[in-house]
Parts: structure tokens; sequence; C-alpha cells
């Protein structure tokens, strides 16, 4: 299943710098999915009971980046593609780090 907050189509994804990718990220990760997380949540993440929806919504929207981070790098046309999207997410992750974004 598709994460919604994540945009399906074709874009160019050098026309943002990795400062505005972290930055959207992290305000959709903090607004749609980290505030409605319960603190109980945390103590029972090895539950499967009700209480736990939003941290398992929080899980599916990380993989969900993870997937659409390993499509972008494996399905670029060319190795100097793959490579400057690869050098991209490094430079978002580190930008994302910065913001105290560790998701």
């Amino acid at each position: 299943k598709s994460d919604p907050q994540l945009h399906n189509g074709d874009f160019d994804l050098f026309k943002y710098t990795s400062r505005e990718i972290a930055r959207h990220l992290t305000l959709i990760e903090y607004k749609e999915y980290f505030l409605k997380v319960n603190p109980k949540e945390y103590l029972w993440k090895f539950s499967f009971q009700t209480y736990n929806k939003n941290l398992t919504r929080l899980v599916s929207h990380f993989l969900s980046v993870r997937n659409w981070i390993v499509k972008k790098i494996l399905t670029s046309t060319t190795i100097e593609l793959s490579t400057k999207v690869v050098e991209l997410f490094i430079d978002v992750a580190q930008e994302s780090m910065r913001i105290n974004n560790m998701n």
C-alpha cells in the first residue's frame, strides 16, 4: 500500500535542495505521524493492540520513504544519475540530522 503523503508520479528531484526535501519530510512526519503517537504507544510497541495504531502508521511511513528512496536510486537511467541520487539523499540525511529529524 502506497503512502498518500508521498508523491507517486515523476518529478524532477533535483529541482529541490537537500534542505528543502529534509524540511518537507520533517514537517510531514512531525505533523501527520509523530504528533499523533501517544507516548504510551512507545512503551507497548511490541504489542499488537489497538492503542499502537499511530506508532504503526509512523513506522509504515518510514518504510514508505525508504522504499521511495531505493526506487529513485534503482530506477535511475544511468550510473551517473544513480550516483547523483545517492549523493542527494546522503545530503538529505545529513540535513535531516542537522534539524534533529532522526527518522
